[in-house]
């Protein structure tokens, strides 16, 4: 302690380098908690989740619906002491913008499952008996000024009604909230009763989107998960069963790794930061050394014969005065060499960061900007925005095939491939973790409609065997995958008989089989998209397919050119990486510049003497002023130049993986940006909470 007051006072020696490096520790502490809060906010459904909850989804996707005769089979096993179930309804309110999730539930059983939301006794009692009913919570009722008693008209975004329409008509009989502000924050959402839903929607009646399971026990919650699976084994819909904070925690980085993405950018942050601290302490103790009256150098060389051209005599100008005394600078800096890396280090950092970042949204978008051409289209369930989330019956794809606007071959067949589309796990090269992989289910005159597909190595797969082909990325970047193997996907064995390519796009991503085979082992009934070649593909051509199948009250497809859906899958994650990006190199930026300038203080604080003797011999204070922010320019556009080449080497054709968007499971990375899948706005939010855990079910 008895140093403490000559710490105190060596601190405040030098005010400005001390006030500097104050504000670069703490723009980096700062850009630390905005990492942490992006971290946090996509983790943010495990923060509440109970120990004594399970949740139950489809086995291999958890858009699959499961049938509601599984609640009672569910209830009988040992250690389960309730059950609720419910279906992704997902809503829009009087516009776009206005989305939210909206949850089909039991009341009862969801409200008793679920006993953190506070729901008046009176609104609940009217929640359950009627079968219109519908309760908010308290935030979104606020937010858009409901009140209890209204009508609520919602527009789905997946579910159509008996006469192909979207939208739907609740009464608001009540609101909930919490008193925990970790579930406060998980309650914008609405719940609906699902006897009304049930009855009223056109698809998949009879079915319900995941379960949740109390249990006894948190002890016992794997041995239990395992008995429900193990119950519902080789039947049409398996399960998967897991804690609900492991689901949540699982469902967020589904999106990608953002933790790994946060440690890397904070770990580059953290770096330039204690290279700035250290330039600054190794000035302090060098300030400590006793300084000569003049630089060594200036006595060998004259100084004051600089002041004047050499023969003439003739004053110089500022503008020469400049050029000398900066000259004199940049051949000085080796001398400097410790200070002036701290500064290239610090741009190198941020610039670096910054074209990282961008890299993997240019990677994703670029990806998906090659996929589909102009003359063809997908067509998908009504209010679907993704193949994940669509589905379209036999029949449906049997008329659609035939539609007048579809193109023929040679032959008279329409160049038509109804698809599915499921998410089967494989680790990477060298790695155990599962990753998501998309599995393709295509009918083999694909080859014909997506003419741009090559098989170069292998053969395609023959109709009705366990064969597949797989794109060339993921032949790449994923383990088991050469021609010759055999991987296990739905308990049996599938071939790779050949590696295909299809132009860089996103389709090199997948696993392709035969549909039939792929519906028969993933216990499919029906497709989720049918991708069709135009026979006119203008914009009249399209119109009159559209209007076709408008007219057809057996259909309710939204149809959509290939480039315009994958533009939509591209917008949510490439914007998100993009202020991620920026907000990320805006913080480091203004650390690197508070880093920057303690750096050129320091320097000039060392070259005191130096500074004064070119003064006193007639060098003006502009030019002098002037070479110092030459040389600091300098200095930076090598630490932008240094960034700009190691994001090169570290990015350029890195092979990246979002884990959630069935478009594409693998992208690579581009070092520039050029011109990204995610699901569109209506797609609900990665682990915004654990009511909204499953989020995808169609």
């Amino acid at each position: 302690m008895k140093y403490l007051p000559l710490l105190w006072a060596q601190l405040f020696r030098k005010k400005t380098r001390t006030v500097l490096t104050v504000l670069s520790v703490l723009v980096a502490f700062l850009l630390f908690g905005l990492l942490e809060a992006v971290q946090t906010a996509f983790e943010s459904g495990a923060d509440s989740a109970d120990a004594k909850r399970l949740l139950t989804t489809a086995r291999y996707s958890i858009i699959e619906p499961l049938p509601m005769s599984y609640a009672p089979r569910i209830e009988r096993v040992p250690g389960v002491v309730g059950v609720a179930y419910a279906d992704w309804f997902g809503a829009k309110y009087q516009n776009e913008s206005n989305a939210f999730a909206v949850f089909a539930v039991d009341p009862a059983r969801y409200l008793d499952m679920y006993p953190e939301f506070a729901v008046a006794p009176e609104q609940r009692a009217a929640f359950v008996k009627t079968r219109t009913g519908a309760v908010a919570g308290k935030i979104l009722a606020d937010r858009y000024g409901w009140k209890v008693g209204q009508k609520l008209p919602i527009a789905s975004e997946i579910h159509s009604k008996t006469d192909g329409s979207l939208d739907w008509e609740f009464d608001l009989v009540g609101t909930f909230d919490s008193d925990d502000p970790a579930v406060r924050a998980n309650t914008e959402v609405v719940l609906i009763n699902v006897a009304h839903f049930d009855e009223a929607r056109q698809f998949n009646r009879g079915k319900t989107g995941w379960y949740i399971v109390r249990i006894a026990d948190a002890e016992q919650a794997r041995p239990i998960s395992a008995d429900i699976d193990r119950m519902f084994a080789n039947s049409p819909d398996e399960t998967k069963t897991a804690p609900e904070k492991e689901f949540a925690l699982g469902f967020a980085k589904q999106i990608g790794d953002i933790g790994a993405l946060v440690t890397r950018i904070l770990f580059a942050v953290f770096f330039t930061i204690l290279i700035l601290t250290g330039n600054t302490m190794a000035q302090a103790i060098r300030e400590r050394v006793p300084e000569s009256a003049c630089r060594p150098r200036c006595a060998r060389t004259g100084c004051a014969s600089w002041m004047r051209w050499p023969g003439t005599g003739e004053p110089m100008t500022s503008l020469n005065q400049v050029v000398h005394v900066t000259l004199i600078n940049l051949r000085t800096i080796p001398q400097r060499l410790g200070t002036s890396l701290v500064i290239v280090i610090g741009i190198a950092g941020v610039v670096g960061v910054l074209v990282s970042v961008l890299a993997m949204g240019e990677g994703f978008r670029h990806t998906l900007a090659s996929t589909g051409r102009a003359t063809r289209v997908i067509m998908l369930r009504a209010g679907s925005d993704a193949e994940m989330t669509s589905g379209v019956a036999r029949d449906q794809a049997t008329v659609l095939a035939n539609l007048p606007g579809v193109a023929r071959d040679a032959t008279g067949r329409p160049l038509v491939s109804a698809e599915l589309v499921v998410m089967v796990d494989l680790p990477r090269h060298g790695q155990s973790d599962p990753n998501n992989v998309p599995f393709r289910g295509v009918q083999p005159i694909v080859f014909a409609v997506r003419d741009e597909v090559r098989v170069v190595e292998g053969r395609p797969f023959e109709r009705g065997l366990r064969e597949v082909i797989v794109g060339r990325k993921a032949a790449r970047t994923f383990a088991g995958l050469a021609v010759g193997s055999r991987i296990a996907f739905r308990d049996s064995d599938w071939t790779v008989v050949g590696t295909f390519e299809s132009g860089g796009d996103v389709h090199e991503s997948e696993i392709w089989a035969d549909a039939e085979v792929a519906l028969s082992a993933f216990r499919r009934t029906g497709f989720q998209s049918v991708t069709a070649a135009l026979a006119d593909p203008s914009a009249a051509g399209l119109a009159a397919l559209k209007e076709s199948i408008a007219r057809d009250r057996r259909l309710s497809i939204n149809v959509l050119r290939e480039p315009e859906y994958y533009a939509k899958q591209a917008s949510i994650l490439s914007r998100l990486i993009g202020v991620l990006g920026y907000s990320v190199a805006m913080f480091m930026a203004i650390g690197a510049t508070f880093g920057a300038l303690n750096c050129m203080y320091s320097a000039i604080a060392s070259r005191q003497t130096e500074i004064a003797t070119l003064r006193a011999i007639g060098f003006g204070g502009a030019p002098v002023v002037a070479s110092v922010m030459v040389e600091a320019i300098v200095l930076a556009l090598l630490g932008g130049a240094a960034g700009a080449a190691l994001a090169y080497v570290y990015c350029d054709g890195a092979s990246l993986s979002t884990r959630r968007s069935p478009s594409i499971s693998a992208s690579r990375a581009a070092s520039w940006p050029r011109a990204s899948p995610a699901r569109s706005s209506s797609a609900p939010r990665a682990g915004s909470s654990r009511l909204s855990a499953p989020l995808a079910s169609p």
